[in-house]
């Protein structure tokens, strides 16, 4: 597989650098704990750049010496800190040193390759500059922003673009959006179209929360709330840092909750907000960029029901408000991953270009071909650069910030399937089958375990002559809800769902009932008094599950005492309280063995990174059992910043299997996994057809897993599909 080879994603105002190892495992720099490196610099009275949160914290002193987003200043040749002038390559080399100074913290030898990306609307002059800054780290190759996207959403996450097919890469990040149509080639993905917002991001939302809040503190203290907005002293600078902070912070929590607080620095106030409030002052925004979506594929000269899908990067765009206001306006489907921010930097490593440019029709027509970028699309770097940059400063105009209230909407769209011929194997009918409709109502997109089902679902439906209905619940009950009255509406012939929560389902499924619609749960149970309700789950044995990850601590336990930490899935869901029950049977005739901490990780990457890093401070911790593997993989990182070395200081067992866990099991990283396949299209539509058909199924169709140690990963790992 050759040597270490280096991805870096420089952003507007945070810039994410991912390692791959020889033996193919995958992690990201972390930069004071954490894979996000703000991109600010700092010029010191010696003209030394501090770079990152060194640059940050230092800002409250002397604002004017600070520069938070370098990447916009690429036109200005010079910049002004302080009462100096420093070449703006000469703040990009900067943030480049500092990435290149944790490889070589990480790293036994330097990259053999490096790999830069660049936003694909820049000129040759732009890209001259960022590639003159980027050469200290190393072989530089430069990569457009959303091919490396679009090869980490198809290489890695699995999703399906067939040859010829078309897609839009919606990068919505700090400081600017760009949307941009790629077309697949048998080499990889060609750029068609691109359209930049330089004055829209998430720090637009954010100051549209702020001056929502202003409408409240400002008019109860509007002193405190001025030296807030323009503060003077290094102590109003500190407390307006915290209070933006805090916005930026209740944003993130409300992409994954209905409510949070933001507290209010100098008024020394908690001000609730929830996601109502956040998507009426976001929509503006967010509107915005759907235009510009929509103009880029216009350009292109194709309507938007000639685009398989939109894939969506960058932080901000996690908001469930994109996903909502694309499927409302557009009519297409939304993918993201629970670390958008993540995806460019991880997808340029899979950016090689090459050896000869490969014929379309060399390709057969039910291949899955591997992701190679056409070698126009990726520039080595020059042996120059021009000895000054040109072009005009960068202002944003100001902000409008609108406060309006806004009614949820929730929209069922047919799915737009996306599928090169690499279906799920085995039991499905053949296309003369009887057609009939399907909805299916998903939890959301919170992993790579849950893309990979529903991309299982949507496959398996084109493949045994079934109309699927799709339906994105983000997360909540009451969209959930919400849409499978929706599907009522619609007549659908068979609904199923994966309820994000146990309780309090007897409502909207009675209704189903009583529109004569069966139901079909998917890989979580509900409890209710009435078992008539629905006709069959179908999913795996969380139970079970529990108690392997629990007979697998017990067999390594050894003689000394062992402190466990339990992140649990998300509260009140059957998988979170099945597996917990099951490890805890597992464990409980062990005196060697405690539970020490429990707590949820709402099973997200973020949210067992967060969750660990508490753990670690709280107590000492020998095993962690994480109900997914995105919670094992955050916790990892987590472990990694407070110093211990994962797999070895502190033993992971968790539940999944998907590639990136895999991937870390070989490496060590990771010591056990249980089993819980997401690829349970096939026996959904056979399930569902023989509900529709009014055939005798059981209550519960259970599935066929089993367990990886690392030799049995290693073996297993070629051949994974998620």
């Amino acid at each position: 597989m050759g040597g270490y080879r280096l991805g870096v994603d420089f952003g507007t105002s945070n810039t994410v650098a991912v390692l791959r190892w020889p033996d193919g495992h995958v992690r990201p720099l972390l930069f004071d704990g954490s894979p996000l490196l703000p991109s600010a610099v700092y010029a010191e009275s010696a003209g030394v750049l501090l770079v990152g949160r060194d640059a940050v914290h230092t800002a409250r002193v002397a604002p004017g010496n600070f520069e938070p987003h370098p990447k916009r200043r690429v036109d200005d040749g010079t910049v002004l800190l302080g009462s100096a002038e420093f070449a703006v390559v000469d703040l990009f080399a900067a943030v480049f040193a500092r990435v290149s100074a944790e490889v070589e913290r990480v790293a036994p030898e330097r990259p053999s390759t490096v790999v830069v990306t660049h936003p694909a609307a820049w000129g040759p002059h732009r890209r001259d500059l960022l590639a003159a800054a980027a050469a200290g780290l190393g072989p530089v190759l430069l990569v457009p922003e959303p091919v490396a996207a679009a090869a980490y959403l198809v290489r890695v996450a699995g999703l399906r673009v067939p040859v010829g097919g078309h897609a839009v890469v919606y990068d919505l990040g700090a400081g600017t959006f760009d949307a941009t149509l790629v077309r697949r080639t048998a080499g990889g993905f060609d750029v068609l179209a691109t359209r930049g917002l330089d004055d829209t991001g998430g720090l637009d939302i954010d100051a549209a929360l702020v001056s929502a809040l202003g409408a409240t503190f400002g008019t109860r203290d509007p002193e405190r709330w001025q030296r807030l907005m323009a503060p003077t002293t290094p102590a109003d600078r500190r407390a307006s840092a915290q209070l933006w902070t805090d916005v930026r912070t209740a944003k993130e929590t409300l992409s994954r909750r209905g409510g949070t607080l933001v507290h209010v620095p100098l008024v020394d106030a908690d001000a609730p907000v929830g996601r109502e409030q956040l998507d009426a002052v976001a929509r503006p925004v967010v509107d915005r960029t759907v235009e510009a979506t929509r103009s880029v594929i216009r350009r292109a000269g194709l309507e938007p029901s000639g685009v398989a899908g939109v894939f969506l990067v960058g932080g901000a765009s996690r908001m469930p408000l994109v996903a909502t206001r694309l499927h409302a306006t557009l009519g297409l489907a939304a993918f993201v991953t629970e670390q958008p921010e993540m995806v460019v930097a991880e997808g340029s490593l899979y950016a090689d270009p090459p050896p000869q440019a490969v014929p379309a029709q060399a390709v057969p027509a039910q291949a899955a071909p591997a992701f190679i970028p056409p070698v126009s699309l990726v520039k080595p770097v020059p042996d120059g650069l021009p000895a000054k940059a040109r072009g005009a400063g960068w202002r944003r105009p100001a902000l409008a910030a609108a406060v309006a209230v806004l009614a949820v909407v929730v929209t069922v769209v047919a799915v737009v399937l996306l599928q090169d011929g690499d279906r799920d194997p085995g039991g499905t009918p053949t296309p003369a089958a009887a057609r009939f409709t399907l909805g299916y109502v998903q939890t959301g997109t919170e992993s790579v375990w849950r893309v990979a089902q529903t991309r299982s679902i949507q496959e398996a439906a084109g493949a045994a002559n079934v109309d699927l209905v799709f339906a994105d619940g983000q997360g909540r009950q009451q969209i959930q809800a919400d849409a499978i009255r929706s599907l009522i509406e619609r007549k659908v012939d068979v609904i199923a769902f994966s309820p994000v929560v146990t309780l309090g389902w007897d409502t909207v499924l009675g209704e189903a009932k009583a529109a004569g619609i069966p139901v079909v749960l998917v890989d979580r149970a509900v409890e209710t008094g009435d078992a008539s309700l629905y006709r069959s789950v179908l999913g795996s044995d969380y139970a079970a599950e529990g108690r392997k990850a629990g007979e697998w601590v017990v067999w390594t336990a050894g003689s000394g005492p062992v402190n466990i930490a339990e992140l649990r899935g998300t509260t009140g869901s059957s998988v979170a309280d099945d597996r917990s029950r099951g490890f805890t049977a597992a464990i409980a005739g062990d005196s060697r063995l405690r539970v020490v901490v429990a707590e949820p990780g709402d099973f997200t990457r973020s949210g067992g990174e967060e969750r660990m890093r508490v753990m670690l401070a709280r107590f000492p911790i020998d095993v962690v059992f994480a109900h997914n593997d995105d919670m094992a993989i955050g916790a990892l990182r987590a472990i990694e910043a407070a110093g211990h070395t994962p797999g070895t200081d502190i033993r992971i067992v968790s539940v999944d299997g998907v590639r990136d866990a895999m991937t870390e099991l070989v490496a060590g990283r990771l010591n056990y996994i249980v089993e819980c396949s997401p690829l349970l299209g096939p026996q959904l539509m056979a399930l569902a057809r023989k509900v529709h058909g009014g055939e005798t199924v059981p209550a519960r169709v259970a599935t066929e897993e089993t367990t990886f140690d690392q030799n049995q990963a290693r073996a297993a790992l070629p051949g994974r599909r998620y």
